[in-house]
């Protein structure tokens, strides 16, 4: 009789830490899920932080509007930008 008791709270053991590794997996899976949202979150605020540099250098040398929209598609193509060197450097040259 002692040996099925024994075997018993064995038993219920084992089934309690399988049902605590199943909370500990899915928790892990809401967590990765949660950790890759917020990669993604921190990615696209670095997208925008660069988009919002560019144009805030574009108005400040005056570059038109066309040089604002180049450079702002080719940040958001590619996530990176070069000036429109040739129009700004002839907008400035013709300035001075």
């Amino acid at each position: 009789m002692a040996l099925l008791v024994s075997l018993a709270a064995h038993a219920a053991v084992a089934l309690d830490n399988a049902r605590l590794l199943a909370e500990t997996r899915a928790a892990l899976d809401s967590l990765e899920r949660a950790n890759s949202s917020l990669r993604q979150q921190g990615r696209d605020t670095e997208l925008a932080v660069r988009a919002h540099d560019r144009l805030t250098e574009m108005v400040l040398r005056v570059g038109g509007t066309s040089d604002i929209a180049d450079d702002l598609s080719e940040l958001l193509r590619h996530g990176t930008a070069q000036p429109a060197c040739a129009a700004a450097a002839g907008f400035r040259a013709r300035r001075h």
